[in-house]
């Protein structure tokens, strides 16, 4: 399914459940039942690193930070 990958940016639990669907001996359903997760966050969890390690285009997790920190900025009044 998908090969290893180097999850940096990743929590110690978070990169093991990442790593646990990408490796496809197990499927995301079984591998969110396991750690009691909701399949949806695993989901969402698996997209994202495939992102962040440039295998899928989209905002990886840093470039999500800085546009939420941006528009934080924004929403600021100024004085």
């Amino acid at each position: 399914m998908f090969g290893p990958v180097d999850l940096p940016s990743l929590s110690g639990v978070l990169r093991g459940v990442v790593e646990l669907c990408r490796r496809g001996d197990r499927s995301v359903g079984q591998v969110a039942k396991d750690f009691d997760l909701t399949e949806t966050a695993v989901r969402d969890w698996v997209k994202q690193a495939i992102v962040d390690v440039g295998e899928r285009d989209a905002l990886t997790s840093d470039e999500r930070e800085e546009v939420a920190r941006l528009r934080r900025e924004n929403r600021r009044p100024t004085a």
